[in-house]
């Protein structure tokens, strides 16, 4: 019998270490989150009482005495305990905390004046606390204000929606009911029961899972630290375990007592139980971590893989699609990802992993995890976090890509523009001889040969306003305006140009260039339509808030699939007599826009060239 006062002794020293550890544990890994210093005081509150229980069973008459203070000490614990549920839920009122507060102290102070309770022998303790009228009373307060933070805490679990928040609140209650389970093992003596107090065995377990149900959804070391003491645990319990069985089938099988066996039966019992342990130690590991980190396991080949994978990726979207994939497979459940703002992925109720970029570059970011068990959660910051790297990665080989191409489109249009410079100036007075020398001629031939060298100006024209420096003068004009000047110069042409444009509609370009972009859409449209019966040609218009949108279709011969890559590239053309610098100058413009032109697919037309133009001030 004298194992089991010695475990009770044991349980309490421990209670009062593990306590004391856990205060300051909370205090310098969490002191400024809501309600965690009342949780302090709960934790040391919890080591005075159970330092209080073993000074009367095993201190000195005086330190007795100072052991029933501490007991008598309970409703200011159980207040703290409130304070903390309080706080912790969001349920904050100082009026009520003050007036627990200050009902416990009053009860708590007059109960140690009073000296509330007997020190007296029981069963095999040579002394034990029991509760008289005073003590009872310091007992019923302490589980009224107990029974306060319970209620608390359920009606914060059935109106709280975060599942997260939830299962702390649900950790919170069910750990607070066991330690009052604990604790009545300290009335047994004053109901006269003759039983031993077992459940204050229970002690050391109590403010260890309190504090561990409300840190492991905060902090990922706590986790470490639980699976390590849970893989310890396993250990012993089945070495423990093997011993015993083995002892059994000693006696079973009629073997000698362990302190008369054999060497070799001695050597055989430790070697078995070291195997045991060895071979335990793996699969303890794995079992703890499937427990505190459910569907979580990362090794570092999988971390690797996810790297190499990620950094594969050459554009914003495949980066995105990648992600998505990976961690959607590893999760066995479908997983957003987003890359803002390039790539901003589906809004969806999914959760999504997402990179951002912020002032000091690219971070990685959860959204809609919350109800994620911890490890779970832990998997997808592990994830976010690569992420984030590839997108920096990514970030800067696009980044130094576009430079080098810069440079070299700038190389290109500086000895293009010194070609065409020389060119259309060798070109200009032989034009102007052969316009001089038509005069002569016959009117019609005249006539050929002035469109002729219209033509070739136009071309010149043209390949000095591609090669050289665009300078736009931007000011927001009336879109249908614009196009209707442009339009009244083909109205002797050979074809019906339909303009479906809103009378308001405006659009913030340099005039000039924009009727340049347009007049060469529609002599390309009307080369298009030379050989249709019904000519047709049509401009239409929209805006959205974003960019407004111009389209310029014909019912001509249209585009080949094998013309549409190279559509706007210069000196390409589809047509006989077409030079390929059109439709390169009108991209060149309106990029100078900062917008884009694209060949789309429109019902009851053969060719549409869409323009977007975006919706900004004139800067």
């Amino acid at each position: 019998m004298e194992g089991i006062y010695l475990s009770y002794d044991l349980a309490l020293g421990t209670t009062v270490v593990s306590s004391v550890a856990l205060a300051g544990l909370l205090w310098f890994k969490a002191g400024e989150r809501a309600g965690i210093r009342p949780l302090v005081w709960f934790c040391l509150g919890v080591a005075g009482w159970s330092l209080g229980h073993l000074f009367i069973h095993r201190g000195s008459p005086d330190q007795g005495r100072l052991g029933s203070a501490l007991v008598n000490c309970a409703p200011l614990v159980a207040a703290s305990l409130t304070h903390f549920i309080f706080a912790f839920t969001g349920y904050q009122s100082w009026l009520k905390v003050r007036v627990i507060y200050g009902s416990a102290g009053i009860v708590a102070a007059l109960a140690i004046l009073g000296e509330a309770g007997r020190l007296e022998p029981w069963l095999d303790f040579e002394r034990f606390y029991i509760m008289d009228m005073a003590g009872w009373g310091v007992a019923v307060v302490t589980a009224v204000i107990t029974f306060l933070g319970e209620g608390v805490l359920l009606r914060a679990v059935y109106s709280e929606r975060n599942q997260n928040r939830c299962r702390q609140f649900w950790s919170v209650f069910i750990a607070t009911g066991g330690g009052m389970v604990s604790a009545s093992g300290e009335v047994f003596a004053s109901l006269g029961w003759p039983l031993f107090p077992y459940p204050m065995l229970l002690l050391p377990g109590y403010s260890i899972m309190l504090v561990y149900g409300i840190l492991r959804y905060e902090f990922m070391d706590v986790n470490v630290w639980a699976r390590q003491s849970l893989t310890a645990a396993l250990l012993a319990g089945g070495t423990l375990f093997v011993v015993s069985l083995t002892i059994v089938a000693a006696a079973t099988l009629g073997a000698t007592p362990f302190a008369e066996m054999p060497l070799w039966h001695t050597w055989m019992f430790a070697l078995l139980v070291l195997g045991f342990a060895a071979l335990m130690r793996r699969p303890a590991s794995m079992l703890a971590t499937r427990i505190v980190y459910p569907g979580s396991r990362i090794e570092a080949d999988k971390m690797t893989c996810w790297r190499q994978e990620l950094e594969q990726a050459n554009s914003w979207e495949e980066l995105r699609l990648v992600a998505e994939a990976l961690l959607s497979e590893h999760m066995r459940q479908p997983v957003g990802a987003q890359i803002v703002p390039h790539a901003p992925g589906t809004s969806s109720t999914r959760p999504q992993v997402i990179s951002r970029r912020d002032g000091k570059g690219w971070v990685g970011d959860l959204q809609q995890w919350e109800a994620a068990a911890p490890g779970i959660r832990h998997a997808a910051e592990v994830f976010a976090s690569l992420f984030a790297a590839a997108a920096t990665r990514l970030d800067q080989a696009l980044g130094i890509a576009e430079r080098e191409k810069s440079i070299l489109v700038q190389a290109h249009f500086a000895e293009l523009g010194r070609l065409s410079a020389t060119v259309a100036h060798e070109l200009r007075n032989p034009l102007n001889i052969i316009a001089m020398a038509s005069t002569n001629c016959a009117p019609d031939v005249s006539r050929e040969i002035m469109d002729q060298v219209q033509r070739a100006e136009r071309l010149t024209g043209d390949l000095l306003t591609y090669t050289g420096a665009l300078s736009l003068e931007k000011c927001r004009v009336n879109l249908k305006e614009q196009i209707e000047y442009v339009e009244s110069h083909y109205r002797g042409a050979p074809m019906t140009i339909l303009v479906d444009v809103h009378d308001d509609l405006t659009v913030a370009v340099d005039a000039h260039r924009f009727h340049q972009v347009l007049f060469n859409l529609l002599d390309n449209a009307k080369a298009a339509v030379r050989d249709v019966r019904d000519p047709q040609v049509r401009i239409s218009a929209m805006s959205t808030s974003r960019e407004v949108v111009v389209s310029v279709c014909d019912n001509g011969a249209g585009v080949s699939a094998e013309m549409k890559p190279k559509l706007f590239h210069p000196f390409v053309s589809g047509r006989a007599g077409g030079y390929g610098i059109g439709l390169a100058l009108v991209r060149r413009i309106v990029e100078a826009h900062r917008g884009s032109i694209d060949v789309i697919d429109q019902p009851g037309w053969s060719t549409c060239l869409e323009l977007r133009f975006p919706q900004e001030g004139l800067a």
